[in-house]
């Protein structure tokens, strides 16, 4: 579980840094190393630009909501179960 949410909090990161550095200045300097479609991958680049932080946070939400659900999940069941049974033992034994 720790894995998942370390990995979640990374993709974040590295996300986020990406998104900082990604001025116009760069973003062309690296994009004139494939001198072909160097125009069409700067304007790619800059009309997704925006999208990108909600998609990363959504994506690392969602990364986050899977690694804890099923832990969580057994462990309530776990909790209602162990509760079952000092209920039932409480009842055998007469104490309250």
């Amino acid at each position: 579980m720790l894995v998942l949410v370390a990995k979640s909090f990374m993709i974040y990161v590295f996300y986020t840094l990406l998104i900082g550095l990604s001025t116009p200045e760069r973003v062309w300097q690296k994009a004139q190393h494939s001198s072909k479609n160097a125009e069409a991958i700067y304007y790619g680049y800059m009309t997704m630009l925006p999208n990108i932080k909600s998609i990363v946070t959504r994506c690392s939400l969602f990364v986050l909501i899977a690694a804890i659900l099923p832990y969580g999940t057994v462990f309530l069941m776990d909790m209602w179960r162990r509760s079952k049974i000092k209920r039932n033992h409480a009842r055998i034994t007469g104490k309250s």
